[in-house]
């Protein structure tokens, strides 16, 4: 008599699926804009990637938010594609978002998420460092931070090269090359 034992194939599939795609797309860069007022942060980000495989991907994404007693969960979450404007779903979790994005063979692709959440104390913080598990430097990173002239700066954890101010805002501009960050803008 033969005995058998079944395991369900997924089982092993599962983590091979995910873990190749992952290493083969390349974050190539991103362009953040955060724009502050009284008790409301909004948050804009086109995210640049690219998939230098002969073959479509469909790569799950997890989108972080800083979410404890400084700054609320997000209440306006809007993800797409930026070439195509084509929106796309995402899942909830309790301190990001999950969402599949698709790329095609040896393709760019330019993604968009903006973002707002309320502002409970004087701060706010973006996070970077997520970005040190692609395993390389961001090529480019390009972030404005807008704060109206009625507020008074008080620390910025990246230093900028350009400040203006423009329709009653501070403008903070902040640019890297090869950038890996070591700690989130704050």
């Amino acid at each position: 008599m033969r005995k058998y034992c079944h395991f369900p194939l997924t089982f092993f599939l599962f983590p091979i699926m995910i873990s190749l795609p992952a290493q083969n797309i390349q974050f190539q860069g991103e362009q953040i804009e955060i724009t502050i007022s009284d008790k409301q942060v909004s948050v804009s980000g086109i995210y640049s990637f690219y998939n230098p495989a002969g073959y479509p991907v469909h790569q799950t994404m997890y989108y972080p938010f800083v979410v404890d007693q400084r700054l609320m969960y997000p209440d306006s979450i809007h993800v797409s594609l930026s070439t195509s404007n084509d929106v796309l779903n995402y899942r909830l979790q309790e301190s990001g978002i999950f969402f599949s994005v698709p790329f095609l063979p040896e393709q760019p692709v330019t993604l968009t998420v903006f973002y707002s959440q309320k502002v409970v104390a004087n701060q706010f913080e973006y996070i970077l460092t997520s970005t040190r598990e692609w395993n390389r430097p961001l090529p480019y990173a390009r972030y404005i931070v807008n704060i109206p002239e009625n507020m008074d700066l008080i620390y910025l954890s990246l230093d900028y090269q350009e400040k203006e101010i423009r329709n009653h805002y501070h403008i903070y501009h902040i640019s890297r090359v090869d950038f890996m960050p070591k700690e989130n803008l704050k």
